[in-house]
């Protein structure tokens, strides 16, 4: 009897230490499994950021986390903004139906982007993409397991640019087909008018005592009611990089279009200031020697050459430009100082508008694409692009006069 009972003390506290066993080990599996998923949801949490850049090759999922693309490494993102509830693996991204890990990213700073192309007119003109065909932004690409189809914006060489995902993106030629499309029917641009002014002066300063030859010295008051009549009349004042595009039939632009250039260096804080006021794209056309480009830095204004010290009268039979005669290493060096001071620009502005097939074939082995002149018409598509012509603004030209010449 005895026995009995001692066994079935054994059985009994047998099962309390179970039980007790038991419990522990199922509460620590619980608080291990409750760690791990705190520590998880704090990764996921620490991944998401609104703007982020992938950090591999990856894939992208749709909602049911079936993978639908793919994305290549430093693809440039903005995320969905999310709730307080970071259990879900996967990020929404804001511009595309689809989904990315958040294993498969970085945070980022936010990435300034141009839009100016938002101001082009589309093409009439679809790019059908194919699945899994790359589009580019950038060095990196992303690719969906499905057909694609957009306008089209910019027609260049070899590519076709288009929005998606909120940028201005490309494939190459090679790798899609195109469709024709009823995208618009705004009129379109068919020759520009590129104004040339010089030095903006302040008369009562006294800086026209200062300013020479005074028929291109511009009172502030006049390049004032000049922009002034630019802006009011829904102008779009193009970059010369979209005005040689223009030219080469890369892009269609608004019917009210106009490059505004100034040239030289000297009494350029004012139309800045003008510029910047009217929020208006303008173009210097520097003499590098004469100050640091910084002296000149605007979100309004960008800035390329006017030779690097070139602008001076010279003895060349033919006129006043040294670019006429002088020798081609001569030129060859100068005009590649003033681009690598430029940021390797391209585009050239003759000095008092002299040119001839010497001073072209300099420019061109100096790594130039576009010079402009004068000549007051109006530019069309497939001109020269070393013969541009621009309108010479006087400090008489009134705002009349301006209508004219870019209406």
């Amino acid at each position: 009897m005895k026995g009995k009972k001692r066994v079935l003390i054994f059985i009994l506290i047998s099962l309390i230490v179970f039980v007790v066993v038991f419990i522990y080990f199922n509460n620590s599996k619980k608080i291990k499994q409750k760690q791990n998923e705190e520590h998880r949801i704090e990764k996921i949490k620490e991944s998401y950021n609104k703007y982020v850049l992938t950090k591999k090759d990856c894939d992208l999922y749709d909602d049911n986390g079936k993978v639908i693309g793919f994305i290549s490494e430093n693809y440039y993102l903005e995320l969905e903004d999310i709730n307080e509830d970071y259990k879900n693996e996967f990020f929404k991204l804001k511009n595309i139906d689809a989904y990315i890990k958040y294993t498969d990213i970085k945070s980022a700073q936010e990435e300034t982007q141009d839009d100016r192309y938002k101001n082009y007119i589309l093409f009439n003109e679809d790019v059908v993409i194919p699945a899994n065909t790359k589009i580019y932004y950038n060095d990196s690409y992303i690719s969906l397991n499905k057909e694609l189809e957009f306008p089209i914006i910019i027609n260049d060489v070899d590519k076709y640019y288009f929005e998606f995902d909120d940028k201005l993106l490309y494939v190459l030629k090679d790798d899609v087909s195109t469709v024709e499309a009823s995208n618009s029917d705004s009129e379109i641009l068919e020759a520009v008018s590129v104004l040339n002014y010089h030095f903006v002066i302040n008369i009562e300063a006294g800086e026209d005592k200062l300013c020479e030859p005074y028929s291109i010295c511009h009172s502030d008051t006049q390049f004032d009611s000049h922009m002034n009549y630019i802006k009011e009349n829904g102008f779009y004042t193009l970059t010369l990089e979209e005005l040689e595009m223009f030219i080469d039939g890369k892009i269609n632009l608004p019917k009210k279009s106009v490059v505004i250039t100034i040239d030289d260096g000297w009494f350029v804080s004012r139309s800045i200031m003008i510029l910047e006021k009217y929020d208006l794209m303008g173009t210097l056309f520097l003499i590098g020697s004469l100050a640091p480009v910084t002296d000149y830095a605007s979100d309004n204004l960008e800035i390329h050459s006017h030779t690097w010290n070139l602008h001076n009268v010279s003895n060349c039979s033919e006129g006043r430009s040294p670019l006429l005669c002088y020798d081609n290493d001569t030129l060859v060096n100068d005009l590649k100082m003033s681009r690598e001071s430029l940021n390797d620009t391209t585009y050239f502005c003759y000095p008092f508008y002299e040119y001839n097939n010497h001073a072209i074939n300099a420019l061109k082995e100096a790594g130039f694409t576009m010079a402009l002149t004068d000549g007051n018409v109006k530019v069309k598509r497939n001109i020269d692009k070393f013969k541009v012509p621009r309108y010479v603004i006087f400090n008489t030209t009134t705002v009349s006069e301006l209508a004219k010449m870019i209406n």
